[in-house]
């Protein structure tokens, strides 16, 4: 395989790598937008929770609803957190990658630049050998 070929793969490589991030990115702005939705239907349910208890200081019988609604939402909030904790999880493995993929980077950089090297070395040692036969 020549160099050309080789660095012609190399960047594949380096322009699929930035593709994979670019597609991982647009999943934690989706995650984000999620939570955030999450985040605001958890508020409106805050605000009918209020209600709620207000009613049920004036009536007895709503206490025992109101209760019932709480075992419900605090559900949605266990699911709720538990959805968090994956996020987390899920943002902290992107992290990795990330990371990782800087070092495959660093590393293909370096080794980029040795072909680079090398080849201007080639050229150089062409080049001498064209101009030994000039003289002939």
């Amino acid at each position: 395989m020549t160099i050309d070929e080789r660095l012609d793969r190399l960047t594949g490589i380096v322009e699929t790598t930035a593709g994979f991030v670019a597609t991982l990115t647009e999943n934690v702005g989706r995650h984000d937008a999620a939570i955030g939705a999450l985040a605001d239907s958890a508020g409106r349910h805050d605000a009918a929770i209020g209600a709620l208890a207000d009613s049920a200081g004036r009536h007895d019988a709503a206490i025992g609803a109101i209760t019932e609604a709480l075992g419900k939402y605090e559900g949605i909030l266990k699911a709720l957190a538990g959805s968090v904790a994956a996020h987390d999880d899920a943002i902290e493995a992107l992290i990795s990658i990330s990371e990782e993929q800087g070092r495959r980077m660093e590393k293909l950089s370096q080794e980029t630049d040795k072909y680079v090297k090398r080849s201007i070395a080639l050229e150089r040692q062409f080049q001498a050998y064209i101009n030994t036969l000039r003289r002939q």
